[in-house]
């Protein structure tokens, strides 16, 4: 009986940590683009965080979530890695106090806010990382690349939802 409450135990801890998981494969893949040197970078690991902080932020501790966030800049050697911590740390006071506007919106609303969220939190980082790497960059390549996570948001959504399913509540 006691080793069957352990594997329930083991098996909801690893259910909980999904959010950081996808959040940790996310940045990834984000900062794989900007190592390639692409005018482009679609900040996917922005989208999973706006989704998970909305919706299950008790999934999302802040020391978890910074050491995901850093990690994943040092798993692929970007010179910026130290970034991203400070965005989604810097963010999540924020979210715990105005999540309850957004939270039981109609999804136009959610979407239009996540636009918003995008643009700015996109720009603060191409300037950060701008200042860090001292070089310039075009804004024209940064209203892209929040326009195209913009435009995948419901998507990400979609399998965020999918994903929140296999959650259990506590």
């Amino acid at each position: 009986m006691k080793k069957k409450l352990s594997l329930q135990h083991s098996l909801h801890t690893l259910l909980k940590a999904i959010p950081l998981l996808s959040l940790f494969l996310a940045n990834i893949i984000s900062l794989e683009f900007g190592s390639w040197q692409l005018p482009l970078y679609p900040f996917v690991g922005l989208a999973l965080y706006f989704h998970w902080m909305l919706y299950r932020p008790d999934c999302l501790p802040p020391i978890p979530l910074a050491i995901v966030a850093f990690v994943s800049g040092i798993a692929i050697s970007d010179t910026s890695s130290f970034i991203l911590p400070f965005i989604y740390l810097g963010l999540y006071p924020v979210f715990l106090r105005f999540r309850h506007r957004l939270f039981g919106q109609k999804f136009s609303k959610i979407w239009m806010a996540f636009t918003l969220f995008s643009f700015i939190t996109t720009a603060f980082y191409w300037i950060a990382k701008a200042l860090v790497e001292k070089d310039y960059f075009l804004y024209t390549n940064l209203n892209i690349s929040a326009l195209i996570i913009v435009m995948a948001y419901p998507l990400i959504t979609l399998f965020n939802s999918n994903l929140q399913r296999l959650i259990p509540l506590r």
